[in-house]
């Protein structure tokens, strides 16, 4: 009985202290996280080598891996590994990313090169061999010198295969990243590399650095602010604040948009992707009269878009004249007058009285009565013209500046009336002499305008 115990005790004890850590090492450490969004550790969710001597064996299932040349009797062997990459989040910017491979032995590759590139096609571990092999691609490709000895960790840069695999991923399934591990010449004598597969306690691994990159919010508009006026085709500036979650992320481009619809269905003003960091456009806006709205998106130092801005409108007006005259426009000479004008904005046909601003006629300011804007002209010489017409507009609400006269130049003379008298004829009748006189009344400007009368 003593000695059943003893048995059982020592069974236990070699079960606890050799079984159960192995079975532990090889469930457990399969990805471990460092810290959350900083960087992760991936084991090897599947990986085999393939023999060039034995093109339909499978050995999928060792405890190794071998990377070898053709000419010392085991034929030339290359190794697969695959990392399962679904727990990388998908805002994720790569910031390295390295293989590391436990190496048993080495025989003659210490001055040997290994490729090391990236697999693109499909496989299984169980099934994969010489005449099966998956497709892989060289861009990226990864040349480095074999390890000098076993018993070490042995670790390969792999960062932009890594950052490639994540890009090409097409949304399905999980991402993965797979290598495949060569000698640069394959019939190199009795060059042999063994690592330990992931049936053992020290498997391949795969270290991803990275931080997470949140997208840039939408950018709140600054100027101009909502429904300002401005003359057609002026200069504008655009400005915009950019926002981003990430502390210290910064712009690195953007787009702007102008359309005179509010879906920005058909943009009249499109900038495409600009590369810049300034948070801020200048444009010339349309010739029309009317509303418009603009919008901006931004990228990040990363690339990563921002949604749509809010949209803003803008309105594109100016002064319209759309009445005016004279009293007369024939004045005596020595005598003054008035002319007067009617004037609103295009846009809603708002009038334009004195509480906007003022108008300005031959660069002489105008009054307004109430109902009209009226310039008094002084008086001037015979025959004398004078050619008004509005030269300028003071806007104190838009400060708009352009003007469309609809009513155009008024035009002013000056003149007097002419009155002559010539004797044509005379006779007697009944002993009266009778005498007949033409008397002509006329203007002197612009031209005569005569009658006659008979005295």
């Amino acid at each position: 009985m003593l000695f059943r115990r003893i048995s059982l005790l020592i069974l236990f004890l070699f079960f606890t202290s050799f079984i159960l850590p192995l079975f532990y090492i090889n469930n457990q450490r399969r990805t471990v996280v460092i810290e959350a969004g900083s960087s992760q550790t991936y084991g090897a969710n599947k990986d085999a080598y393939i023999n060039g001597n034995y093109i339909y064996d499978n050995y999928g299932w060792e405890r190794y891996l071998w990377v070898a040349g053709g000419s010392s009797g085991l034929g030339s062997r290359r190794t697969f590994i695959q990392f399962s990459l679904k727990n990388i989040p998908t805002n994720a910017i790569i910031l390295s990313a390295k293989l590391r491979l436990y190496v048993l032995e080495v025989n003659y590759a210490s001055s040997k090169y290994l490729y090391f590139d990236r697999i693109t096609g499909s496989w299984k571990e169980w099934e994969i061999c010489w005449v099966n092999q998956p497709a892989v691609t060289t861009s990226h490709r990864v040349k480095k010198r074999g390890p000098g000895s076993g018993g070490i960790w042995w670790e390969v840069p792999v960062t932009s295969q890594v950052i490639d695999a994540l890009n090409e991923w097409d949304g399905t399934g999980s991402p993965t990243y797979g290598v495949r591990v060569i000698l640069q010449w394959e019939s190199l004598t009795a060059t042999t590399i063994k690592f330990y597969s992931r049936e053992s306690i020290y498997g391949p691994e795969l270290v991803v650095e990275y931080i997470e990159n949140n997208p840039p919010s939408a950018p709140t508009l600054t100027i101009p602010v909502a429904n300002q006026h401005f003359d057609p085709t002026s200069q504008i500036l655009f400005s915009w604040i950019f926002n981003d979650p990430d502390s210290g992320d910064s712009q690195s481009a953007y787009r702007f948009q102008l359309d005179d619809n509010s879906d920005f269905s058909s943009p009249i003003i499109d900038t495409g992707k600009v590369t810049s960091s300034e948070s801020s456009t200048t444009q010339t806006l349309p010739s029309t009269v009317g509303l418009y709205y603009w919008r901006v998106k931004t990228w990040d130092s990363q690339d990563v878009g921002s949604d749509w801005s809010e949209a803003r409108s803008i309105i594109v007006d100016r002064i319209k004249i759309i009445a005016g005259g004279v009293v007369n426009f024939t004045v005596d000479v020595d005598v003054g007058g008035k002319i007067w004008y009617y004037a609103v904005y295009e846009y809603d046909n708002a009038t334009f009285d004195d509480s906007c601003g003022v108008l300005y006629v031959n660069g002489f300011e105008m009054t307004w009565d109430g109902q009209k804007w009226i310039y008094t002209f002084p008086y001037s010489t015979e025959g004398n013209q004078v050619t008004f017409h509005i030269t300028g507009v003071l806007d104190n609400q838009y400060s708009l500046t352009e003007i469309n006269n609809q009513v155009g130049d008024i035009i002013i003379n000056w003149a007097k009336i002419q009155v002559t008298i010539i004797k044509t004829s005379s006779f007697k009748q009944n002993g009266t002499e009778l005498t007949f006189l033409s008397i002509f009344l006329g203007l002197s400007f612009p031209r005569a305008i005569s009658f006659r009368l008979l005295v």
